[in-house]
């Protein structure tokens, strides 16, 4: 029991008993439970109809403490996080040991597939989904095959809203993250550096537009802005699977998320090449047919900023 953020000590009015297939096996310690008397306390109770029960944990690296004494004093925790729990499937009922003849894996996974399915993980995946799988690729892919009037704003605005969609994706995930000890993953790695990288594309794109527009061809502005949007939209996809994967998704979800991932990545693969192709053709008639000093491929908006810049 604890009152707060202090120590928790023992609670003698506890009815647990430690049943068959508790142990340590290949590393992982396995702790079978059951409480006879936790649907209420002091201070609360709980339903064991509740099928999503709120549950926080602590741990600490280190030394263990190697003692039985129930007086002992437990150091302050470097790591917490919450999950939610189905009691139906955490009731016994008339049997007296649930947990033999059923793998350990399904239990200790359980945590992490309701954590799959809480709110807050469900709109960072849903949020960073919509930026990296919808709207990123989309603008790129405008500014490659289209030729309407004001492309380079629409592209622009496109990409900008996506960043404020990631922004709030990436608020949900470091709640997330900081909630389950997440943020030396992988997944919240790469999703903090692209946070970081992508705030300065709008920057980049407006100092290639200018001179672009000046000098009428390409700059290392240009592909600093080119390739780091490329590089920051395939890895925002792939970031996607592996944030899937940190959260023991349900098949469905990777499935889903795989094919529209996959699709959009493919469309918007071939949009480069496409776009790359067409650019160097129309480099190439430009050299041949126009004088030396107007030289500047125009846009299709007439404001001789082209379109090959973008992402």
């Amino acid at each position: 029991m604890a009152s707060g953020h202090v120590m928790p000590t023992h609670n003698d009015a506890a009815a647990f008993t430690l049943l068959e297939g508790s142990g340590i096996a290949n590393g992982k310690m396995t702790a079978n439970v059951q409480c006879k008397n936790c649907t209420s306390w002091g201070s609360g109770k709980m339903s064991l109809q509740d099928s999503g029960s709120q549950w926080v944990y602590a741990h600490l690296s280190g030394s263990p403490i190697n003692s039985d004494d129930l007086n002992a004093a437990i150091s302050k925790h470097d790591g917490q996080g919450a999950f939610q729990w189905d009691l139906l499937q955490a009731t016994g009922g008339p049997d007296t040991n649930p947990f033999l003849g059923v793998t350990n894996a399904t239990y200790s996974s359980s945590g992490a597939s309701k954590q799959a399915q809480t709110p807050l993980v469900q709109a960072h995946g849903a949020l960073a989904s919509i930026a990296f799988v919808a709207i990123f690729p989309t603008g790129a892919i405008l500014v490659r095959l289209a030729s309407i009037p004001g492309l380079a704003w629409i592209h622009s605005g496109l990409q900008i809203f996506g960043y404020v969609i990631f922004i709030a994706a990436a608020g949900c995930g470091i709640s997330i993250a900081n909630s389950y000890s997440y943020l030396n993953q992988p997944h919240a790695i790469i999703g903090l550096l692209l946070l970081g990288v992508l705030f300065f594309m709008p920057i980049l794109g407006t100092i290639h537009h200018k001179i672009y527009k000046q000098v009428g061809r390409r700059t290392v502005w240009s592909y600093t802005h080119i390739f780091t949007g490329r590089i920051g939209i395939v890895l925002g996809m792939i970031n996607g699977g592996l944030g899937l994967q940190l959260a023991n998704a349900n098949k469905s979800y990777i499935t889903a998320y795989g094919v529209c991932a996959g699709l959009m990545g493919a469309v918007y693969i071939s949009a480069i090449v496409f776009g790359e192709v067409k650019h160097g053709k129309e480099s190439s008639n430009i050299l041949q047919s126009t004088p030396s000093d107007s030289r500047e491929p125009k846009s299709p908006d007439g404001d001789r900023s082209g379109s090959e810049g973008q992402l």
